[in-house]
């Protein structure tokens, strides 16, 4: 081991181990350290439901949004699509005027289905997927792993909204 003598201030001469000097230091900050991360392990559990939460509403009206987005505009063109494809029709391309006519006739029902299963599933779908980020067992995991498992538990609430 290593021993320094010091001279204090007031001209007393002290010995201190070098070696224990340097222990005692990185012990120190290694407590610090231990309790900054512990903090913020608190801070983290603290706010991680907050999180899952906000996740949750914002999933829940964007999923929503989505869901009627895509029903309006889609249900014109599904019904002109199948106007086309049925046998000896009487619907052309040329009179496009006709071919349109009543295509938004019981997008009503179409939007009660799809507006809550929509948002139901985002909603479940990105407080999962908050969950799983925080998550110690899923923390290594790829992106695309957590994902899919957040898709996987958003499904069965979807299909029991959507179809009851």
């Amino acid at each position: 081991t290593t021993t320094t003598t010091t001279t204090t201030s007031r001209g007393e001469t002290s010995s201190m181990d070098v070696n224990a000097s340097l222990k005692k230091t990185y012990s120190d900050r290694q407590q610090a350290t231990l309790n900054a991360v512990e903090t913020n392990n608190i801070q983290l559990a603290a706010s991680e439901d907050s999180t899952s939460l906000q996740e949750s509403i914002s999933g829940f009206v964007a999923g929503g949004a989505l869901a009627a987005v895509k029903t309006v505009v889609k249900y014109p063109l599904d019904t002109v699509t199948v106007r086309l494809q049925m046998p000896n029709a009487q619907y052309s391309v040329s009179d496009l005027g006709r071919l349109f006519s009543g295509s938004y006739n019981g997008v009503t029902l179409s939007l009660l289905s799809n507006v809550p299963g929509g948002a139901v599933f985002f909603a479940v779908k990105d407080a999962a997927k908050a969950s799983l980020k925080t998550a110690a067992w899923t923390s290594a995991a790829p992106k695309w792993v957590t994902t899919t498992m957040a898709v996987g538990a958003a499904l069965l609430p979807y299909w029991i909204v959507r179809n009851p």
